[in-house]
């Protein structure tokens, strides 16, 4: 069952994911509107949401669920952004990594809390 804590953790999770993912779409030479990779991630994350649901009814082993997660993400990044296969696979290496960093120079500042919500899904 989806609660209203679920429902805020997307919504937030998204936001920030999506500022950085605008971000690595912009190293990688793609122009998209920020507001077009926000519906795109919040897409993502309601069709990975719901991945687990399903291997609760169908016995499946967590690599698999892991791995059908991630290439459904796969699939929607590089169908609702436009981008080719190798930049949706760059998209979701790059996205983690540079929210990383920024959390952990963030961190160093003594501002780690600004990004913890993200980090806690």
């Amino acid at each position: 069952m989806v609660g209203i804590a679920d429902i805020i953790n997307l919504v937030i999770s998204s936001l920030i994911t999506s500022t950085f993912a605008y971000l690595v779409l912009k190293l990688l030479k793609e122009e998209r509107t920020f507001l077009k990779v926000l519906i795109v991630v919040i897409i993502s994350n309601v069709v990975i949401m719901f991945v687990p649901y399903v291997s609760t009814f169908v016995p499946i082993p967590w690599f698999v669920d892991l791995a059908l997660s991630i290439l459904l993400a796969l699939i929607i990044y590089k169908f609702g952004l436009d981008v080719s296969w190798l930049h949706a696979v760059v998209l979701m290496v790059l996205t983690p990594i540079i929210a990383l960093v920024i959390a952990m120079i963030l961190a160093f500042l003594g501002l780690g809390s600004i990004l913890s919500l993200s980090f806690l899904t």
